[in-house]
């Protein structure tokens, strides 16, 4: 349980920092709004906001996993981080979007489980592999940055 909650609190964080930094730039919002007024967000804030997630989410399943790594296999404790941020993720976007399709809703959640698990992966196979896992990272920032941007 402790990973589902880990990945509920990472969410909770990431929505602190992206609070932080859109109430205190202008390069986020094409106008001087907050995330939670539902405006149009700078293709700078989305890689913005999609880092700080992809950040938060690899820092602290990475602290976690070394913290409790004999205690679960990885499909599983990967999978309880991932719904955990993943929940937060569609009660957060329908609370900001309510007219989003469903489709788009599960497609958030999709796109947070998926880059938790290639963290996870990267992590539980190379976890001293320093370049490897900073890669894995941008590609989860790539990622999330793509489906953010097409939706």
């Amino acid at each position: 349980m402790s990973f589902l909650f880990a990945g509920i609190i990472a969410a909770a964080i990431a929505v602190f920092a992206e609070l932080t930094v859109s109430s205190s730039t202008d390069i986020v919002f094409t106008a001087r709004q907050t995330i939670v007024e539902n405006v149009s967000i700078t293709p700078i804030g989305i890689l913005l906001f999609a880092a700080i997630e992809e950040l938060l989410k690899f820092s602290l399943l990475m602290r976690i996993t070394v913290a409790a790594r004999e205690r679960l296999p990885f499909p599983i404790r990967t999978g309880l981080f991932a719904i955990g941020f993943g929940t937060v993720e569609i009660f957060l976007a329908r609370d900001m979007f309510p007219d989003a399709p469903t489709l788009a809703l599960a497609g958030i959640f999709l796109v947070h489980v998926a880059t938790v698990f290639l963290y996870g992966f990267a992590i539980e196979k190379q976890p001293s592999k320093k370049l490897l896992l900073a890669g894995t990272v941008l590609l989860g920032i790539a990622v999330h940055f793509a489906y953010n941007t097409l939706i």
